[in-house]
Formats: C-alpha cells, sequence, structure tokens
C-alpha cells in the first residue's frame, strides 16, 4: 500500500470559500467511491494560537491537503491533478506511525484540530542520516507535545510533479481538542528549547513550513 500526499494551491479566480465548496464535493467520483482517505482545509495562525505555538501569525500557505492510499498510485497524477481548481504538488511517502489514541473517526468532519509540518533535511545530511535523526525526533515529541493525540511522520520517496518545492518530510500531528492544541502543546517552559535543539539535528528552516488544518474523513 502506497501513500501519497497532495498539497493544493487553488487557482486566483475562486475565493477560499468556493475552493472549499468545490474541494469537498470533488473527492467522490461520479460513481460514488471516495478518491482520497482524507482531506484538510488549513486556516489561518490568528495571533492567540501563534502566541501558544511559538509561532508568526501567517497566512496558510496551501488550500488543501489530500491523503491518499493506493495498492497501484500511478493515475493518481492523471485523475486527481483537480486542475479546475488548483495548482497541485504531489509527493509519494513512506508513513510512519508512531503513536494513535484517536478514537476511531466516522466519515466527516473530525473533531480537534491537526498540524502538518513539511521539513526540509538539514544540508550536508544524507538521506539515511536524515532519517534516523528525524525517527530519534518521536521520542522528543512524545515527552514534549502531550496534547498530541496521534503523531506520522511521512519520509518523502519521490516528487511527482514537476516544480513541487524540495521536501524531505512531512509530520502530522492530530488534536484531539483545540485546547489540547493551544494548552497542551508544549508540556512545559523548557520544552520550546529543548524540541529546537532536537530539531536543528536533522532540519533546516529554508523552506520548511507549517499549516493547521481541519481534517475529513472522506473513506
Amino acid at each position: 500500500m502506497t501513500k501519497t500526499v497532495l498539497v493544493l494551491h487553488r487557482v486566483a479566480r475562486l475565493s477560499r470559500d468556493e475552493f472549499q465548496t468545490r474541494y469537498e464535493a470533488a473527492q467522490t467520483g461520479s460513481d460514488g467511491t471516495a478518491r482520497h482517505r482524507t482531506i484538510h482545509l488549513p486556516f489561518d495562525t490568528d495571533a492567540l494560537r501563534a502566541e501558544a505555538l511559538g509561532l508568526p501569525a501567517q497566512r496558510a500557505r496551501c488550500d488543501g491537503v489530500s491523503l491518499h492510499w493506493s495498492d497501484d498510485p500511478a493515475p493518481l497524477r492523471k485523475e486527481e491533478a483537480h486542475d479546475a481548481i488548483a495548482r497541485t504538488d504531489a509527493y509519494r511517502v513512506e508513513e510512519v506511525v508512531h503513536w494513535d489514541h484517536l478514537p476511531g473517526r466516522p466519515r466527516g468532519r473530525a473533531p480537534g484540530i491537526k498540524m502538518m509540518a513539511f521539513v526540509r533535511s538539514l544540508p550536508g545530511l544524507s538521506p539515511e542520516e536524515f532519517r534516523q535523526r528525524y525517527l530519534e525526533h518521536a521520542r522528543v515529541a512524545q515527552l514534549h507535545h502531550p496534547g498530541a493525540a496521534r503523531y506520522v511522520q511521512n519520509f518523502v520517496t519521490e516528487t511527482l510533479t514537476d516544480g513541487a518545492p524540495a521536501v524531505s518530510g512531512i509530520a502530522e500531528l492530530s488534536f484531539e481538542t483545540e485546547s489540547d492544541l493551544t494548552h497542551r502543546f508544549y508540556r512545559d517552559d523548557r520544552s520550546p528549547k529543548i524540541v529546537a535543539e532536537d530539531v536543528a539535528r536533522f532540519m533546516t528552516y529554508r523552506g520548511a513550513w507549517s499549516i493547521l488544518a481541519h481534517e475529513i474523513v472522506v473513506q
């Protein structure tokens, strides 16, 4: 089973609301089958959330993210390009689920908030070194992000679309409630420094970015 991550940037003629309406509707084919397992609707990081997470308030860097699992991902590039509503960056990834304490999620909008971080390897590291250090980071994340109910690392194995930004890994941190995100993102006052020091072992912030999003379970 192969996992693919699609990052969508809406075309200029569509407002965010128009894009989201068409994006959600496009996830089910004419035969009624779901095209993706989950989709995500990013939103801007307001001042309150930004302060709690130690991040700048900022506009979302994309308009949608889809996660797709398939035994044959080859048709995905052509069928799921969303050309009418967005430009798409697609990545084939290897998924590592470190922990998952979320209850079973029915179809529809999932409760809580998900953070997705698009990670770039520190220059000079081999892919093997990046992988090892990033995997080791999971222990730090589990200790210092107590509000995260689910933590997944995705290692990019192939970029599927021309012109897509270079990405080495994509992290998924799911928070069951907004309070878990804003009040339990870090364990204590020392956590931001400890996490930052560990992150500096394997990634560069140049070209890296993150989003907060609402997750919708399609299938």
